[in-house]
């Protein structure tokens, strides 16, 4: 599977599908926001090469990703990061983080916990644009 989670492959599934979950590692950049970017395969998909594809009205995309969500500590009041550039792109709801996650078993657990509890709420409302917080 990591091999076919290329730049190119994953805009096409993004262009075909309502929903995407970026499991990865994602960079932050406070000097480009265009520049942020999801670490896959082949390279980078960084929000510049996301929001050259038209992807209109999309519903939700899960950024399973270091400080997906994590602005620049000198522009307080600016959202501009990963979440923001794939509400930008046509996504109407965005989970994503604003920490950085720490290696060790407890946090891998964590990694796949929190993501089956998110859905599991969904399916429940039957909606991805019900507002919850899950604790853990």
């Amino acid at each position: 599977m990591d091999s076919q989670a290329t730049t190119v492959a994953v805009l096409n599934a993004m262009e075909q599908h309502d929903w995407v979950h970026l499991a990865c590692h994602a960079h932050q950049s406070v000097a480009d926001a265009t520049e942020s970017g999801f670490f896959l395969h082949d390279g980078t998909l960084d929000l510049a090469s996301i929001n050259q594809r038209s992807f209109g009205s999309k519903g939700l995309a899960f950024l399973s990703a270091c400080q997906t969500a994590t602005g620049d500590e000198k522009l307080p009041d600016e959202a501009i990061h990963l979440a923001s550039g794939m509400l930008m792109a046509g996504y109407r709801s965005v989970i994503a983080t604003m920490w950085t996650g720490r290696s060790g078993t407890a946090r891998q657990g964590e990694r796949y916990i929190m993501p089956f509890q998110c859905y599991a709420r969904m399916w429940e409302r039957r909606s991805s644009d019900a507002g919850f917080r899950i604790y853990t």
